[in-house]
């Protein structure tokens, strides 16, 4: 699957299941997460995701907050935000998350959430 941001400046490819009705996409209650509306999905296998453009991630914003654990990463230009990446050692390490509303061409009225994560009291 290809996903971009709103004006298309920072693209991305992920492997993720075929069938999106087959997806565990997730939403989690932390503050920054319920602020930004982020509907989640994990690859199975963190290395799959592919930054497409920029060519640099250091041209990709980063947000960092708390335990400064997640690299919440976003659009400089339409701010955007796309994905995070981190050590989360509850979460079963190395953790990688897509905001599922950057993904193109997906319907996703056939998704459902499957997880509910409570971030705010750090129960991953």
């Amino acid at each position: 699957y290809y996903g971009s941001c709103h004006c298309g400046q920072v693209k991305y490819k992920v492997d993720l299941p075929a069938d999106p009705t087959t997806w565990e996409l997730s939403r989690c209650n932390c503050t920054i997460c319920h602020k930004k509306g982020y509907l989640s999905i994990q690859p199975k296998d963190v290395n799959t995701f592919t930054l497409v453009s920029p060519a640099s991630l250091e041209e990709v914003g980063n947000y960092k907050y708390g335990s400064l654990s997640i690299n919440h990463r976003f659009c400089k230009n339409c701010g955007t935000s796309v994905f995070g990446r981190g050590w989360v050692e509850e979460a079963g390490g190395d953790m990688l998350m897509v905001n599922a509303c950057t993904l193109d061409n997906v319907d996703m009225s056939k998704t459902k959430v499957k997880k509910y994560w409570d971030g705010r009291a750090e129960k991953w």
